[in-house]
């Protein structure tokens, strides 16, 4: 899943935030993350957060959202899809 740059500073806008950090998750277990910042220096100051989040979404040391269990895995779980 992609999450664009342009989403990301759509989000910063929005919430009229200096930077962000933008992460989407979709119904097959995927994620995709972006960040942005207003400049080149808050930029670079956010990817790394980005990065730190997407890598502990990947080692299952922060949890997804509970959605993107596929159906199978909810099985197991005992959960209802």
């Amino acid at each position: 899943m992609k999450v664009s740059i342009a989403a990301a500073r759509r989000a910063c806008e929005a919430v009229g935030a200096r930077g962000v950090v933008l992460i989407g998750f979709d119904a097959r277990g995927q994620f995709g993350c972006a960040s942005y910042g207003e400049t080149k220096q808050e930029c670079a100051e956010t990817r790394p957060t980005c990065d730190a989040i997407a890598d502990a979404l990947l080692a299952g040391t922060i949890p997804a959202p509970l959605f993107t269990v596929n159906d199978a895995k909810r099985s197991l779980l005992g959960l209802t899809p």
